[in-house]
């Protein structure tokens, strides 16, 4: 592809990737750079999917032939449902090997130069790791500790914690109704600042979203007989992972338009007509709705909790990008099965139980 030639081009061209840090730089070079899963993939122990949820299954399916025993295969983040849908794809060989899913993404990258250069803006200083089997989570947890560098990694229990977590499914779908659900298609004068034009509105969003998520956990957690309480509020997440991006962490409005790794991100949105309008076919919306929120709102479904903020959510973005995901308050809208939620697989509480447990 391109972007392999490109990044093949890059190294040879100057010998190494260089990664920039306020001030500071760090040169490396990969040892094997490939599209073809069958160069890389039989020798690797460990396996990272750095990628958007709606790409884990075609990745999946294209190593899962090269997967040897004893691999590690895991996802930055871990939501989507990820050991779900591997188990779906790898069938028996998940036996053989060990799922892990992340919390979050280590660091905020920008491309400065492809194949050459970037600037990291920012990194976690904690995550948190999930495993299938969960034996396998400390073991994990200290590997990745020492090969991310900056952070530190823990367990954090159940997997379902990893999909649960209130990361990217919920900030950017909380973000983008805060900032665009008025929006009437009149094109805005200037491009909008994503999380530095939090206002008390899309604060309040993502409170109600977070405390839904908790309720969530803990409804799930006790139909299910499992410990969920690894799954933190967005603000207690947000302080956790940005202790010293923080400016101000008194409040939800302030931790979002104070963090430094935040700056200068601007919201998806495309030129028109002399001004800018939302991009509603940007993965905030195309991937965190239905590999997020509905994952959210299945679970609630299940646990018989209420979500009204994220159904609201749904059923604006759903209006906005010609889906229905979501029916008479139910995940059974015509285009469910594009989702990831449980209700997708099949799976009734009891069923989920027995999967799960």
């Amino acid at each position: 592809t391109q972007s392999t030639w490109g990044l093949n081009a890059g190294v040879e061209a100057c010998g190494h990737i260089t990664k920039t840090f306020r001030g500071t730089e760090v040169k490396g070079r990969p040892t094997k750079i490939s599209k073809n899963p069958a160069d890389v993939i039989p020798e690797a122990d460990i396996i990272i999917l750095p990628i958007p949820s709606f790409a884990h299954e075609s990745a999946i399916r294209e190593i899962a032939p090269y997967l040897r025993p004893g691999v590690w295969l895991g996802a930055m983040p871990g939501q989507g449902n990820f050991d779900i849908r591997a188990a779906n794809i790898l069938g028996d060989k998940l036996k053989q090997i060990t799922l892990f899913g992340l919390n979050q993404l280590p660091y905020q990258v920008r491309i400065t130069d492809y194949g050459k250069t970037v600037e990291m803006v920012g990194h976690k200083k904690l995550m948190r790791v999930s495993t299938l089997p969960g034996n396998r989570a400390e073991a994990v947890a200290q590997e990745l500790t020492r090969l991310l560098g900056y952070i530190k990694v823990e367990p954090m229990g159940h997997f379902l914690n990893a999909t649960l977590h209130p990361a990217n499914q919920v900030i950017h779908p909380g973000i983008m109704y805060g900032l665009f659900s008025t929006f009437d298609g009149t094109p805005y004068p200037a491009k909008k600042l994503f999380y530095q034009e939090t206002d008390d509105f899309t604060a309040g969003v993502l409170t109600d979203m977070s405390n839904e998520v908790l309720a969530i956990a803990k409804g799930l957690g006790e139909k299910l007989g499992v410990d969920l309480s690894a799954t933190p509020g967005l603000d207690v997440m947000m302080r956790v992972f940005y202790s010293d991006e923080l400016e101000d962490d008194s409040t939800m409005k302030s931790i979002f338009r104070t963090n430094k790794g935040y700056a200068g991100l601007y919201a998806p949105m495309l030129e028109k007509d002399g001004g800018w309008v939302p991009d509603f076919g940007y993965r905030y919306m195309t991937e965190d709705i239905p590999l997020g929120q509905c994952i959210l709102k299945g679970y609630a479904e299940l646990a018989g909790v209420p979500c009204p903020t994220i159904e609201k959510t749904i059923l604006w973005a759903q209006e906005k990008m010609g889906k229905e995901y979501l029916k008479d308050g139910k995940m059974c809208g015509k285009d469910f099965k594009e989702t990831a939620a449980p209700q997708a697989f099949g799976f009734t509480l009891e069923s989920l139980k027995a999967a799960v447990c």
